[in-house]
């Protein structure tokens, strides 16, 4: 069964996912509706990443629509942002997978969750 992701639409959402931060990372996909990139990562690549990593919340907030100054303020999108405890932990640009497994690690290492790297298949 697939995981899902919240839609932060407004500064409510915002603070309830700072909170969350407290319990566990939350990695928020930063987009915008005529963005075609964001678009085409959003229905080909996102779920992947999200049942990939079961240890992190994900969330998705529209840079030019949740009023959020935090993310009014775009540069390229997608543009990804790490919570931890309550703080912007990691912030970048872009789909690069290798970026995305980076920032989940760090922010998931903060919190004391240890991630099991399997070599090979038994």
């Amino acid at each position: 069964m697939a995981r899902t992701w919240k839609e932060i639409k407004n500064t409510a959402d915002f603070q309830n996912l700072l909170e969350d931060s407290h319990k566990r990372p939350q990695a928020v996909l930063i987009t915008s509706p005529s963005c075609k990139a964001c678009k085409r990562f959003k229905q080909k690549d996102f779920q992947p990443i999200v049942d990939q990593f079961p240890n992190t919340d994900w969330n998705e907030a529209c840079a030019f629509e949740s009023g959020i100054k935090e993310f009014s303020n775009p540069g390229i999108l997608p543009k990804w942002n790490f919570f931890v405890d309550g703080k912007l932990e990691v912030e970048f640009p872009g789909v690069v997978w290798r970026n995305i497994d980076d920032a989940v690690c760090d922010c998931e290492w903060k919190k004391g969750i240890k991630r099991v790297i399997r070599m090979g298949q038994n």
